[in-house]
């Protein structure tokens, strides 16, 4: 029952107890480069209304993620 983060190579990210520093315009500068994404409160809001799920189509696109190297 442990979560354990991993890099892309697969090595395990160790714990860090410290926050990075950061300038002080950055909150300004990620507004601006986020602004035009639109993200709301109904961003992450799912059109699921109860209809099963299409295995196919899930599948594929996780052996897709999975070779796409």
């Amino acid at each position: 029952g442990e979560v354990v983060f991993r890099d892309e190579q697969g090595q395990h990210i160790q714990d860090s107890h410290h926050l990075p520093t950061l300038k002080e315009n950055a909150v300004v500068r990620l507004k601006e480069q986020l602004e035009d994404l639109h993200i709301d409160a109904q961003t992450c809001v799912t059109g699921w209304e109860g209809e099963r799920m299409d295995r196919h189509l899930a599948v594929g696109h996780l052996w897709d993620l999975e070779h796409r190297h």
